[in-house]
């Protein structure tokens, strides 16, 4: 289906809005999204992007990787321990990511979810980096229970964040706010859902 990944993201309001007109171009090659859990790491999992061949660059599949200590549920807390993600390898003259703001949002890119904003151990991050880190884990969570779950919907238009929450198409009861705050030993980050 041309472009199904594209328009799926498009549908969701939040990931929308941090997708530019040059970020389309790309994301039209766009093949799959898949998640993955981390062996031996409750809660952890790998989100994938995968690609065809395309003018923007070589990578097949771009993934990012959550580290998380803690699953969610039963109310326990989750610990962002760390964040790793796959180098993108840009084509000359072809990142998206140059010569705009190192943001998701208008005037940024989609891309930059990939390059996480770099925070010194010990040190406090910004309070703009901390919001970067909050919506870096909210976009990941839409990814991985919203739009992967019910990519056909999302495709269609007949999703919507408060409708596809829960498990099987199950409303959410709960607020559906992803919540992240520091812990005690940055760079570890609490996350709440």
């Amino acid at each position: 289906m041309p472009e199904f990944w594209l328009t799926a993201l498009k549908h969701h309001e939040m990931l929308d809005s941090a997708i530019s007109e040059k970020d389309e171009e790309a994301l039209k090659y766009l093949t799959d999204i898949t998640q993955d859990p981390v062996e031996e790491e409750a809660g952890s999992f790998t989100l994938k992007f995968h690609f065809r061949e395309n003018p923007f660059f070589t990578n097949e599949v771009i993934s990012k990787t959550y580290h998380l200590d803690g699953d969610g549920e039963e109310g326990d807390e989750v610990v962002c321990e760390s964040v790793d993600s796959t180098q993108i390898n840009w084509k000359e003259g072809q990142d998206l990511t140059q010569g705009v703001k190192k943001s998701f949002g208008p005037g940024g890119s989609f891309f930059n979810f990939f390059a996480p904003p770099e925070v010194k151990q010990g040190k406090q991050p910004s309070p703009q980096i901390v919001s970067m880190m909050e919506l870096d884990f909210e976009m990941a969570v839409s990814l991985k229970e919203e739009i992967i779950k019910h990519a056909v919907h999302w495709f269609t238009g007949d999703a919507s964040v408060d409708g596809f929450g829960g498990e099987d198409g199950e409303e959410d009861d709960e607020d559906g706010e992803v919540r992240l705050t520091l812990s005690q030993s940055f760079p570890d980050v609490m996350m709440t859902r």
